[in-house]
């Protein structure tokens, strides 16, 4: 076999490249099922663990602790943080952007004191605007804890699980 005969066949040549390629493609897909993997066990939570917190948050005239302790019974009442802020002058009168500001701001450090504390899940009363309600769920894309956001249903007049955001 000359030089002239290797070169003229390049099928070689052509099943070589396809081998690299997809080596390549097989090695991207495994290290990336491997990081994924890895980024979901290091937020992973105990399903056996029962440690749960539960936030009430008030904006505004209405405050829905008492509504939470009546959800969650009278003996958890330690598991529930309570944040409340109405207007300065007329608590039933709406709370102006500046005092929204200073309660989304009081939240973050809630959510922050959250993470340091541990709880495997999170159960989440709102009252108040919506617009704070969206920045409110935004605060909590990151947590390393199940979230659970929790709303009132007017027709069965029981509360339920609203949502529970994907991590």
């Amino acid at each position: 076999m000359s030089i002239i005969d290797f070169f003229s066949n390049r099928t070689w040549l052509f099943n070589m490249i396809t081998f690299i390629t997809g080596s390549a493609f097989i090695a991207t897909i495994l290290l990336k099922t491997y990081l994924f993997i890895k980024f979901k066990l290091k937020f992973k939570i105990d399903k056996n663990k029962t440690d749960y917190c539960a936030l009430s948050i008030g904006l505004g005239s209405k405050d829905p602790y008492v509504q939470v302790v009546q959800y969650l019974n009278e003996e958890n009442k330690d598991k529930i943080i309570s944040y409340y802020k109405s207007h300065k002058s007329n608590p039933n009168d709406f709370l102006t952007k500046e005092e929204i500001q200073r309660a989304l701001i009081d939240i973050r450090k809630i959510i922050r004191e959250l993470q340091h504390r541990g709880c495997g899940e999170v159960l989440v009363f709102y009252a108040g605007p919506y617009t704070a309600a969206m920045q409110i769920g935004y605060l909590f894309k990151n947590s390393s804890f199940v979230v659970k956001f929790i709303q009132f249903n007017l027709q069965t007049k029981k509360y339920e699980v609203m949502v529970i955001p994907e991590s």
